[in-house]
């Protein structure tokens, strides 16, 4: 039946569909709410004193699991349709211990983080396998610095989060990497949780010519460090040391890559090999340098 309706419809459309262009559009189109607006303005309507009316709020899986959240912690939540009716908590929240449950909304997890590091609770924070995928530790570690006990289930920077009552505010001065962070969004100065105002200086991520310098600088580590091992290796079984090389010559195949390449050996006492750099094919594909070199070895003894 399924077969039959697709062809009957197939068959109804023509062989080439001419479409006309069009003059103009216009009419009236409402867009959906925001997902980030719309968490974070549930979470300042959850801190904030009295009632807060929300109006266009999205209706998507993470605003749900925000929502969810937001009333484990004892916060009233009342929902119709995209506007909600939020019963604030003025910056004490009811809850005092809640696991939360927050699927892969990372602008939940990363303000309720916050929200939380200073609401004199125990709270732990998961979310769905990808959620575990995604780090967080720039903003833990600005939290711990600021005073707040957060720790890590599993690996160290990602999720799930154990977050246990606040110390004293250590400091009142931290830094954070990024242009914008959502830790200015959760954390409410003097008037929740009682801890003041905080100055939050934000750092500059590293430029992606930055990070490929690093990564191409340390994968050439690595390859430096063991064809090193295996020359002097080699050397070592004729009774010989590094200092017997006479001649060397080390093949690249990025030319840009040479000023790194020279500052590695010396890094590791190398200052007069590898000798000539150049430019050809190497014999492994994943090879970034490698190197040939003639030793003057010791004379075998006398009757050896």
């Amino acid at each position: 039946m399924v077969a039959d309706h697709a062809a009957t419809v197939e068959a109804q459309w023509p062989a080439v569909l001419t479409v006309e262009p069009i003059d103009h559009a216009e009419g009236v189109v409402r867009l959906p709410g925001s997902k980030s607006i719309s968490n974070r303005a549930l979470l300042l309507a959850a801190l904030a004193d009295g009632t807060t009316e929300l109006t266009r709020l999205l209706d998507a899986e993470d605003t749900r699991v925000m929502i969810e959240a937001l009333r484990a912690l004892g916060i009233a939540i009342e929902r119709d349709g995209d506007r909600a009716r939020v019963s604030g908590c003025g910056g004490r929240l009811p809850a005092r211990s809640a696991s939360l449950f927050l699927g892969n909304a990372g602008t939940a997890t990363r303000s309720l983080t916050a929200a939380l590091a200073f609401a004199g609770g125990d709270y732990r924070i998961d979310g769905v396998a990808r959620m575990r995928e995604r780090p967080i530790g720039d903003l833990v570690d600005a939290l711990n610095a600021l005073g707040a006990c957060i720790g890590y289930e599993g690996e160290v920077g990602f999720p799930p989060l154990q977050i246990g009552p606040a110390r004293q505010l250590v400091r009142d001065q931290v830094s954070i990497r990024g242009k914008r962070h959502p830790f200015f969004e959760a954390w409410q100065p003097k008037q929740h949780f009682g801890f003041g105002a905080v100055s939050v200086d934000l750092l500059e991520n590293p430029r992606p010519q930055q990070v490929l310098f690093d990564f191409t600088r340390r994968i050439l580590e690595a390859q430096v460090d063991r064809m090193l091992h295996n020359i002097t290796t080699l050397l070592a079984r004729q009774g010989a040391t590094v200092e017997d090389l006479v001649s060397g010559v080390t093949y690249l195949k990025n030319p840009n890559d040479a000023p790194v390449l020279r500052s590695i050996f010396r890094d590791r006492g190398f200052d007069r090999f590898p000798g000539p750099l150049v430019e050809a094919p190497l014999c492994r594909p994943e090879l970034l340098c490698e190197a040939e070199a003639v030793a003057m070895l010791p004379l075998p003894a006398a009757g050896g």
